[in-house]
């Protein structure tokens, strides 16, 4: 199984599409800030995530969440924006992320005692403003917003299940 979360507009064939608005086409309703989610533990290969967890109440739990559901091996694929730029500071959202929002996720992270759970990374990703969803950028390019802010406004992030 594969899940599409928050998939608004975007419905994804093959995925079990998720969103609250029940005016967009889904297959299950379901507001992300309630847990559980409507799904059995170990049950996908694969959860995307498109500009759906700087939304929500909880980070920690949402992530926690993502990780009862995927099968071992198992990849969560999040995009957001990067925390601090222009696009971060949208009226509706409640949360900033940086890559490293999702580095102390690692199992050998020094931070990994903080977590019932682990991701290792397979993939992230920056993207710049004028060439999104074409040129995907190691994620330790953010130090360009260092000096130049807003270089990089968008990330992604593969996340596999450990």
């Amino acid at each position: 199984m594969k899940i599409h979360l928050g998939s608004g507009k975007k419905y994804k064939e093959g995925y079990v599409n998720v969103d609250i608005e029940e005016s967009v086409k889904a297959d299950v309703y379901h507001d992300l800030n309630s847990y559980p989610y409507p799904f059995e533990e170990n049950s996908a290969k694969e959860i995307i995530a498109c500009h759906v967890i700087e939304h929500l109440d909880d980070q920690s739990t949402f992530l926690k969440e993502l990780h009862r559901i995927l099968k071992p091996g198992g990849v969560a694929i999040i995009e957001c924006p990067i925390g601090g730029t222009w696009s971060s500071y949208h009226v509706n959202h409640k949360n900033n992320l940086t890559p490293y929002s999702f580095k102390i996720l690692e199992p050998k992270s020094k931070w990994a005692f903080q977590f019932p759970f682990h991701f290792k990374i397979k993939r992230m990703s920056v993207f710049m403003p004028i060439v999104y969803d074409k040129v995907h950028f190691p994620w330790r390019f953010i130090y360009v917003n260092c000096f130049v802010n807003n270089v990089f406004t968008k990330m992604k992030a593969e996340l596999v299940k450990v």
